[in-house]
């Protein structure tokens, strides 16, 4: 069996500039894929990240396996009352979000509940607008194509003060099956 050749990609700006294989989730100031962390990029108290907009691209594909059950989390602390918030769910899945240019302002997109903290345990970004797959192959992918959109946003909090937070680190999982 070959495995599926499969990355993170993210998109951005008015455009719809696609970044396949993104080397990190940074968040910032700025609407780009890989920001790196600078003070420039400091978020002021009471204030929104830019929204991140990023979906697993399945490459290849050719031994026809399927991916399915994808799950996404984040572990780390956020300061504060900081919020990390996602459209990633596993239960009353709003299925797949349209690309919109990506916000630094409060947005519905991101704001449906908080990033889970741990794997979920079941999928919560679907595929095809599902998180189950049907008879018919929706909500897997079986050569090549993407997951649909996990949006995903940080609120800094207005009583969170100046400096550097720790790291987040972001998990995407799937299941991959032979055919």
């Amino acid at each position: 069996m070959t495995a599926a050749v499969v990355d993170i990609c993210e998109t951005n700006t008015v455009s719809v500039t696609v970044t396949d294989a993104i080397t990190s989730s940074n968040m910032g100031i700025t609407d780009t894929a890989n920001t790196t962390l600078t003070t420039a990029f400091a978020i002021p108290a009471d204030s929104y990240f830019y929204e991140k907009w990023q979906r697993l691209h399945v490459h290849t594909n050719a031994s026809g396996n399927t991916i399915q059950g994808i799950r996404v989390w984040c572990t780390g602390t956020l300061p504060g009352s900081d919020t990390h918030t996602t459209n990633a769910r596993t239960g009353s899945y709003a299925g797949a979000a349209s690309y919109s240019t990506p916000v630094i302002t409060q947005t519905a997109a991101a704001n449906r509940q908080t990033m889970p903290s741990s794997d979920p345990g079941a999928a919560n970004l679907g595929i095809g607008g599902t998180l189950t797959p049907t008879s018919n192959g929706v909500g897997l992918i079986s050569t090549t194509g993407y997951s649909d959109y996990m949006v995903h946003q940080i609120h800094v909090d207005s009583a969170t003060t100046a400096g550097p937070s720790s790291a987040l680190t972001l998990y995407f999982q799937y299941d991959e099956y032979s055919a």
